[in-house]
Parts: structure tokens; sequence; C-alpha cells
């Protein structure tokens, strides 16, 4: 989106197909918090043996995502939001994709950023690598 926000007037993205998004570095969190209480919790052990799901808190569109983009860096791309019939691709796509946390919040007493704060914290991070690497 970076790229194409840069390169382009304007975009057309998928405003019907809803989910949440997963930043990576909210993961490892999670997941390093989750092990030190495991470590530091014997009656947390059964629950490690467990399936669990995890993404940024809200829900979102692609669209919604592609305009905060936009916004958070002050690219002159404008963002129109499509459906998804006006986006053909070769695999179809779930209108709705959103993943209950309800398990993972309450076993680990987890407390999960907003995908607005990840878009904002995931942003900032490919600023500070491009920084540092001369980009």
């Amino acid at each position: 989106m970076l790229r194409l926000g840069s390169e382009k007037p304007s975009l057309n993205v998928v405003n019907d197909q809803y989910g949440a998004p997963t930043y990576a570095r909210h993961l490892a969190q999670a997941v390093l918090d989750i092990i030190t209480q495991v470590e530091n919790n014997d009656e947390l052990v059964p629950a490690f043996d467990d399936t669990y799901n995890y993404a940024n808190e809200g829900i979102v569109t692609w669209y919604d995502i592609a305009d905060r983009i936009m916004n958070e860096k002050v690219l002159p791309c404008v963002v129109h939001a499509i459906p998804t019939s006006d986006y053909p691709t070769p695999a179809s796509r779930p209108h709705w994709s959103v993943l209950s946390k309800h398990k993972i919040k309450t076993t680990f007493d987890l407390e999960i950023p907003h995908w607005y704060l990840a878009v904002k914290e995931c942003l900032a991070a490919i600023q500070e690598m491009g920084v540092k690497s001369g980009t």
C-alpha cells in the first residue's frame, strides 16, 4: 500500500470483506507473555496445549486499512471503496473472517491492541527500517 499510494493517484480497494489484521510484533509479544504466564503458573500448563485465535482488536475491511495507511503517511492517493464483485480474483474470499479472541483473552488475561494502533506501529517500524538502511 505504501508503494502504491506513492505511485498512483487513486486505488480501488474492497470494502465488503471484514476481518481483523494481525500485526506480527503484537502476536509475538502475546506468545511471549503466554509462555511467561505458563512458566510461572502450573494451573495454566493444560491451557497451553490448546488452540487459540489471535488478531488485533476491531473489525476492519481492506479499504479501511488502505485508507488508514494513506492518512497516516499523508499520501496523496485517494482510496475508493469497491465491492468484491468489482475486484475478481482467482480465489474467492470470505466476506466475514473475524475470529473470536474471547478464549485467549480470558485464559491468559491478554489486552490486545486495536488494529489502527497496529497499523501506526507497523508504519513507524517500516520507516525506521528504511532510515537505518538508507532508503
